[in-house]
């Protein structure tokens, strides 16, 4: 028996039942939306787009369905689509939540099924978007002319081993592999063990052109922004050359695949696909086993719930993980987000030993007096002032006077932190 055999029997393909119900209320709310854009005498196409449109959606607790709603005109359309989704949710009498994005869209939630309705513009040429989702429902033409019942699989193998890693999205506080991102690396590289075995060896950022849009890695760099070439893989779009498909992966994320994909390669298991609940006492652990500590923030912040306040609270981790590389190292952190207004962030640190911190040149007479206000016990070293970097009594006192010091730098972030355990 082959070391990797088990993957042929892994459960990730959503149960039968689950799939029919899933086509029989999508084709429900398709029906609910063509009647009520009739009633409008609204021009617009409905079109099932995402996951569920392409077949590759895994197995999991609750089901999105993306629905686009292409106008023929871009004027008002999230204000025109709420006027259809206002009959279709009295129709279905559920209620329906708005969402607010560079275009409002609109989601309505039924047992452990979640559908979002996502107002587009009906293009004929890429040039007439006027928006990102504009450019989107290309993707499932690709894919599905792209699949077959291997490819699928593989796909789905694929998602639920990054899902169950936490990697798989790209949302701002995730930056890890989209649905489609997904798709596209295993129509290139054919398998899943194909895609980790080339991704978890990388040690230089790498360009896939696997449409061949361009002639050279050159002009893709040259061709696409600079801000979306940033990411450790940079993967054209097969339906749209000037996209990075892969810009939101950030290197954190991307170096944490590559060490879970060589364990993998080295040990497979089928636990690597099973998302497992945080536990705090094994984190307790891994600190004890360091000479660490550990401190739990609990971070708030009153914008929308989704991406916009996952974002911003990942925004202020980052931050908090700044300020503490100044006096601590940082073995290990968990950054949790549940998808409303707070995140737990979870640090296992170490404090750094006393350190002299120099400053300005002692002939830098403003810089001079500033310093030597924000700081005590100043010596001078080589023409220039200095202080050393005392250890702090406990790392949660060092939080409460970082909070303090920083006050006006964290307003704007729109975030605060709550709780410190």
């Amino acid at each position: 028996m082959g070391r990797y055999d088990f993957l042929s029997k892994l459960e990730v393909v959503p149960e039968e039942e689950v799939s029919l119900n899933l086509k029989k209320s999508a084709k429900e709310i398709v029906n609910l939306i063509v009647k009520a854009i009739n009633i409008k005498k609204f021009s617009a196409k409905v079109d099932l787009v995402g996951s569920f449109a392409k077949n590759t959606l895994i197995r999991g607790e609750s089901y999105e369905v993306d629905i686009f709603v292409r106008f023929d005109d871009s004027e008002n359309i999230s204000a025109r689509l709420e006027e259809v989704v206002k009959i279709v949710s009295k129709e279905m009498k559920i209620n329906y939540e708005k969402i607010h994005g560079s275009r409002d869209y609109f989601r309505f939630l039924k047992d452990n099924l979640i559908f979002e309705v996502i107002p587009v513009k009906n293009i004929k040429k890429q040039s007439e978007a006027e928006n990102i989702t504009d450019l989107t429902f290309a993707h499932v033409k690709y894919v599905q002319k792209k699949m077959n019942s291997k490819i699928r699989r593989e796909i789905i193998i694929a998602k639920s081993f990054l899902k169950a890693q936490k990697i798989y999205g790209a949302e701002s506080y995730v930056q890890g592999f989209s649905g489609y991102s997904v798709e596209c690396l295993i129509i290139y590289y054919k398998t899943f063990l194909n895609m980790l075995k080339s991704l978890s060896k990388l040690d230089k950022q790498l360009i896939l052109d696997p449409e061949k849009k361009y002639k050279n890695k050159r002009d893709i760099l040259i061709s696409l922004n600079e801000s979306k070439v940033k990411s450790p893989v940079v993967l054209v779009d097969p339906t749209w050359k000037e996209r990075n498909v892969l810009a939101a992966l950030s290197d954190e994320t991307f170096n944490k695949f590559k060490k879970i994909a060589s364990s993998f390669l080295k040990k497979p298991d089928k636990s690597y696909f099973i998302v497992k609940e945080f536990d705090r006492s094994e984190l307790e652990n891994f600190a004890k086993n360091h000479d660490a500590e550990v401190v739990k923030l609990v971070l708030s912040t009153e914008k929308q719930p989704g991406d916009i306040a996952g974002t911003k609270l990942k925004k202020f981790a980052n931050y908090l993980n700044d300020k503490f590389l100044e006096k601590y190292e940082i073995i290990r952190k968990e950054f949790l987000y549940f998808g409303n207004q707070e995140a737990e962030v979870y640090y296992v640190v170490k404090q750094k030993e006393s350190f002299l911190i120099l400053g300005p040149p002692i002939d830098m007479k403003k810089s001079v007096d500033k310093f030597k206000k924000e700081h005590k016990n100043i010596i001078t070293k080589d023409g220039r002032l200095g202080y050393y970097c005392e250890k702090e009594k406990s790392v949660k006192e060092y939080i409460k006077k970082v909070l303090n010091k920083y006050q006006k730098v964290i307003d704007a972030i729109s975030a605060k932190v709550i709780k410190i355990d």
